[in-house]
């Protein structure tokens, strides 16, 4: 399915990546509890790191109160 966040599908543990929000003001989270670390740039910007040297994969969920959108992050071996 589309989703307006932007950033990439598939990323590396231990490395930070940035999405971007379609609109500024909303709230970010991870869907379940899983070993991810989200910290805020700005009202458009999250960065995401996945803190295991396992691959996995986990939901990026943003919403504004009008507007959810999801993105699955695929985590790949960093070999």
């Amino acid at each position: 399915p589309q989703t307006l966040i932007k950033g990439n599908t598939f990323i590396k543990p231990k490395i930070a990546e940035r999405y971007e929000a379609p609109a500024a003001n909303g709230q970010w989270k991870v869907l379940d509890n899983l070993p991810v670390c989200l910290t805020t740039i700005d009202d458009t910007t999250v960065e995401v790191i996945w803190n295991k040297m396992t691959s996995g994969q986990f939901i990026l969920q943003w919403s504004n109160g009008l507007q959810l959108e999801t993105k699955t992050i695929v985590v790949e071996s960093l070999y």
